[in-house]
């Protein structure tokens, strides 16, 4: 490896907890625009897994941004 160099690439940190339909008590760290745009995920996608990234923190589907996530196709 190059000096200088990581031997991981840069990342987004998303982090989103609390309970579902639960208004009070959310913690969420970093974007899920910023995630979507590092993997890659097309507006699409996102329509079909019903996710729209103006949904309050409470009933955003965090379970499905994750598995579009998990489920990018890498050239």
């Amino acid at each position: 490896m190059a000096p200088g160099r990581s031997a991981t690439p840069a990342v987004q940190k998303l982090l989103a907890s609390g309970w579902h339909a639960q208004e009070d008590d959310w913690y969420v760290e970093g974007e899920p625009q910023a995630v979507i745009d590092a993997f890659g995920i097309t507006s699409e996608a996102l329509t079909e897994a019903g996710i729209h990234l103006d949904d309050p923190d409470y009933i955003f589907p965090w379970d499905a941004l994750a598995q579009l996530a998990l489920l990018v196709e890498w050239p």
